[in-house]
């Protein structure tokens, strides 16, 4: 592999803050945010705007999602009371893809469509440690989670994934790394029914949930050493019908009680962005990015829902982060 600064004739700068003006390809180091950026990446650059997918083949809560807007993957359900039953997405329609080897509800998903995680969940009132991974057209069990919990707050890979809180562990925290679940610090607040996003198991963020008959405007980000509080949400919520896509590119949509609020969140702050076509809680999301992202199922009140709604922000090129350490 051929160094950078053999490409670029330029050593890696450490700075206290971004250049004014930094060339195309530039790679910096940010001493202040602890983040490595880089020039001339595609960067959300203005307000989503909201699409109808294809309809699920049947109706569907308490699911877990992962994969990508045209390569998306759900499964688990609390439908029937729960379900092993698992769906994939191309883009415009749903067919069925191989079912769970424990019918699940409230689980976490991540990864994509050809290598998804399952883990966490179970049916009402007897949260599990089950953990599976998909290979794009089966389910194997593999090692468990040290702990057992529902609604819990997880994302990231099928070999670099994140759990945290939860029922009935909500100050508890886990990394996966494709064979094993090693124990983390705790988190700083307790809760469950919480939102998340991230594309490892040193950039995750977390936000919302629920605890001591109150919903939760809180944020917080693992970097892989610690959990920091961020700035809070603008709306207090739960049971979000979905949570995707990176530490510093990430979306939460829907949520308890019956929400059609949309927010999304860049490393640093909340913003509002155009609300659901239809309120709903407890569906699946799959995006890895934030910017393209699919948000499948829910229930609005008593009704289970089949929706899929797609969320597409506008890029332009812009200074993104390559890492934060």
């Amino acid at each position: 592999m051929t160094a950078y600064n053999v490409i670029r004739g330029l050593k890696v700068k450490y700075l206290g803050s971004d250049p004014s003006n930094p060339e195309n390809g530039e790679v910096w180091y940010n001493t202040s945010s602890n983040t490595l950026k880089i020039k001339n990446v595609l960067i959300p650059s203005g307000t989503g705007t909201w699409g109808s997918g294809g309809s699920l083949p049947a109706v569907n809560n308490g699911l877990a999602g992962a994969g990508t807007q045209t390569s998306g993957l759900v499964f688990g359900s609390r439908t029937g009371p729960q379900s092993s039953s698992a769906y994939e997405y191309d883009g415009s329609s749903w067919s069925g893809g191989g079912g769970l080897n424990n019918p699940q509800g409230n689980n976490n998903g991540a990864g994509s469509q050809s290598a998804g995680l399952s883990f966490g969940g179970g049916p009402s009132g007897s949260p599990t440690n089950k953990t599976e991974e998909y290979n794009g057209s089966s389910w194997s069990n593999v090692n468990n989670m040290g702990f057992t919990r529902t609604l819990a707050a997880g994302s990231g890979t099928q070999i670099s994934a994140v759990v945290a809180t939860g029922y009935s562990n909500g100050t508890r925290a886990q990394t996966y790394d494709g064979t094993n679940w090693s124990t983390i610090s705790n988190v700083g607040s307790p809760r469950y029914s919480v939102g998340a996003a991230g594309d490892s198991d040193s950039a995750f963020v977390m936000f919302g949930g629920y605890i001591s008959g109150a919903n939760k405007t809180l944020t917080e980000e693992w970097n892989g050493t610690a959990w920091s509080e961020q700035n809070d949400m603008n709306n207090a919520r739960q049971l979000y019908s979905g949570g995707c896509g990176t530490q510093s590119v990430a979306l939460a949509a829907g949520g308890g009680p019956d929400s059609n609020k949309v927010e999304s969140y860049n490393g640093t702050s909340w913003s509002n962005e155009n609300n659901l076509a239809t309120a709903r809680r407890s569906g699946a999301a799959g995006s890895q990015s934030g910017t393209a992202s699919f948000f499948a199922g829910g229930r609005n009140g008593g009704t289970d829902q089949s929706i899929t709604e797609e969320f597409t922000t506008p890029l332009s090129l812009g200074v993104g982060t390559i890492s934060t350490v």
